[in-house]
């Protein structure tokens, strides 16, 4: 969650584009590895942390900072979902690490928060973040693991496309989250 995905917010302005989002209406009856929408998904799964996510094409996070926390980055025409994971220090509680993220992402980039709820193992970061002249929309939630992890879970689109690229998947894969302390 280091830096709230701040950084890869211009390789996702690069992926996002100016598509119409992909995403399909409502399916008609849900069927296995599908969300209501009808939206295939598949399933990020590590340690101490599981979840599904939308079985959109990967993107390249090499040249993002950390780019060896990055563990999932898809995308499609107008939507980037990506997880990231990272220790978090002995010497700081996961609601310590949460604050010290959002504030040093938003020293990158003009920032709006519009939500901020920190917990003790959960936080939810929404906000618009300026960036050459477009807006974008980022909603992050992160959780607190048994192994002193991290797991930041972010969507990222311009503000214009979210609700139509982003919300339609977005409840019901963090719906899906399995935490284990």
């Amino acid at each position: 969650m280091k830096k709230i995905l701040l950084p890869l917010l211009l390789i996702v302005f690069i992926q996002t584009g100016c598509g119409n989002g992909g995403i399909k209406e409502e399916a008609h009856t849900q069927r296995p590895g599908e969300f209501k929408n009808g939206q295939l998904y598949a399933t990020f799964k590590i340690d101490n942390f599981q979840m599904n996510y939308p079985n959109w094409p990967n993107f390249d996070t090499s040249k993002a900072a950390d780019a060896d926390k990055y563990k999932l980055a898809v995308a499609n025409e107008g939507c980037s979902f990506i997880i990231k994971v990272s220790p978090v220090p002995s010497n700081i509680s996961f609601k310590d690490y949460a604050e010290n993220a959002l504030q040093e992402g938003t020293k990158l980039y003009p920032t709006k928060i519009l939500i901020k709820d920190v917990k003790d193992t959960f936080a939810h970061f929404e906000g618009e973040i300026s960036m050459s002249n477009v807006i974008m929309k980022s909603v992050t939630y992160a959780y607190f693991t048994g192994k002193k992890e991290s797991v930041s879970v972010g969507l990222v689109a311009r503000k214009d496309q979210f609700d139509q690229g982003c919300t339609p998947i977005m409840d019901e894969a963090i719906s899906s989250v399995k935490v284990d302390f």
